[in-house]
């Protein structure tokens, strides 16, 4: 199960990407209109895809949203909070990154796929593990 607080963007490509691998998604965003367009988009591609409401500066929202993943997932095995692995083109910087979110996505969807043995506490880009 994958939880995705906002709802485009590289976000939303590596939601899609984790998707079409056969995991559920949640999409959490206060915004329910974006929200619930993001999840319907999903789910015309095949995806097990879920809305939450989440507010994160909301005690009780965030109460609920745990809920909500417990009682639809039982877990939590990803959390994709404001991602942009790279100079990636979003709305953030404008769209002057030299990626798509869609490219952009593949390393975060082939990180959070690792075997439990997999590399871990390291930097990586799309070509692997990144020396400090």
């Amino acid at each position: 199960m994958i939880w995705r607080r906002r709802n485009k963007g590289i976000g939303y490509e590596i939601a899609a990407g984790l998707g079409a691998l056969g995991w559920s998604v949640g999409i959490g965003a206060r915004d329910e209109q974006r929200r619930e367009d993001a999840v319907a988009k999903l789910r015309a591609a095949g995806v097990d895809a879920f809305g939450v409401l989440l507010d994160v500066t909301d005690d009780a929202s965030v109460a609920a949203a745990a809920a909500l993943i417990e009682e639809r997932a039982g877990r939590l095995d990803v959390l994709v909070n404001n991602a942009c692995p790279g100079y990636v083109a979003t709305d953030l910087n404008g769209f002057h990154g030299t990626s798509t979110p869609a490219e952009g996505a593949k390393i975060a969807i082939r990180l959070a796929t690792l075997p439990d043995d997999g590399p871990t506490g390291g930097l990586f880009d799309d070509t692997g593990n990144v020396p400090w």
